[in-house]
């Protein structure tokens, strides 16, 4: 990630890294690339640009509209 567009010098201005939602076992979750933190998906992410959900990082993400693993929530 060092050597991507907003590595170093931050995520500002940064392209969004694409991320699926997995099932663990726990329910669908999304791991930031960014800040390697897991975070519960909200259906209204799918599909969507949104920023890591970890105030301390902010990383912007793009949600795949599909999940692996596991059912789409409600």
């Amino acid at each position: 990630l060092q050597v991507m567009r907003g590595g170093e010098e931050g995520k500002e201005g940064a392209h969004p890294l694409i991320v699926t939602a997995v099932d663990f076992g726990d329910g669908l979750v999304v791991r930031c690339p960014w800040c390697n933190t897991l975070h519960p998906l909200i259906r209204d992410w799918l599909g969507e640009e949104i920023k890591c959900p970890n105030d301390e990082c902010g990383g912007p993400l793009k949600v795949n509209p599909f999940t692996v693993g596991g059912t789409t929530p409600e």
